[in-house]
């Protein structure tokens, strides 16, 4: 479940073109909690961890999962080797797999 909620944020986020350093969420003002409510709520928490990452892992995780380039183009945007792109990739999806591991480990034993 967890793997759909980030993999269809990422795609909602590239499919609305959204900027990377600003998004804006509506409050969801309701009693009832539906199945779109958790996925804003994991949605949010996603986006926040993101904002989180290193400068450099941020750019080339924009890059490569939300805007699609490959990392040769990344490469030669950020002025850094491919090598150092995948890199970063890397760090940043372990970064974001422990971080979320967290929350869901905290949320199970509230």
């Amino acid at each position: 479940m967890h793997r759909i909620v980030v993999t269809s944020s990422l795609k909602y986020l590239r499919d609305k073109d959204f900027l990377k350093d600003k998004v804006e969420f509506e409050p969801v003002h309701s009693e009832t909690i539906t199945p779109d409510a958790y996925i804003k709520s994991d949605y949010e928490a996603t986006i926040h961890l993101i904002k989180q990452l290193s400068d450099g892992a941020r750019k080339v995780f924009n890059l490569y999962i939300i805007d699609g380039y490959d990392h040769n183009e990344i490469a030669k945007m950020l002025e850094i080797s491919a090598a150092t792109s995948r890199s970063q990739l890397t760090r940043a999806r372990k970064w974001l797999r422990q971080e979320l591991l967290k929350e869901k480990k905290t949320e199970l034993c509230s």
